[in-house]
Formats: structure tokens, sequence, C-alpha cells
């Protein structure tokens, strides 16, 4: 039964591989959010991962390998997230170095 109807809308989680992050992704998945699990390094169960989404009734999610402390990981992942959701741009937004 979903509570919150997500379809539409994406969910990405930092450490999502891992038994917390997973879990959460599994609950945004069950409400029909399009769901991204990020890891940085290491194997993945992903095939354990899509069957308990699947057992759960959700859709798998899709894992995405990057470090997001890496600036070229990060526009990487905007621009896949971007072209997977049609969304619009971003604005730009001031990067730590450019505080004064």
């Amino acid at each position: 039964m979903i509570l919150n109807d997500l379809r539409g809308k994406a969910v990405l989680i930092d450490g999502g591989v891992d038994d917390f992050g997973r879990a959460i992704g599994l609950s945004f998945a069950r409400e029909g959010a399009a769901v991204w699990l990020v890891h940085r390094e290491g194997a993945i169960e992903r095939e354990a991962i899509e069957q308990q989404f699947a057992a759960a009734g959700a859709a798998a999610p899709r894992l995405l390998r990057l470090d997001p402390a890496a600036p070229s990981s990060m526009a990487t992942l905007v621009d896949t997230l971007r072209a997977a959701h049609d969304a619009r741009p971003l604005p730009e937004l001031p990067h730590e170095t450019d505080a004064a």
C-alpha cells in the first residue's frame, strides 16, 4: 500500500548499499520513488539487493559506484540523474572554496 505517492520522484542515497542505506532506499521504493543507491568501493551484492527490492514489490534500484567527495564524480552524477529523469538544469551553487 502506497501511503505517500512518490512516483515520478527520484531519491539518491549515499552509502545506499549498506544495511541502513538499503533499508531507507527500500522504504522510498515502496512508495514509488526511483531509487539510486551510491557506493564508493568494493564488491556489492547486486543480485541480493535486487531480490530484496523485488520481494518487497518495489522496482530495482539503480546502483552507482562513485566518490561523492570528488567534484568530477558529482558532475557525472548530476548529469546522469538529469538525463534519467528529464529534469531541468540545476542552478549553479557556490563551492565551499568560493566562500570568502
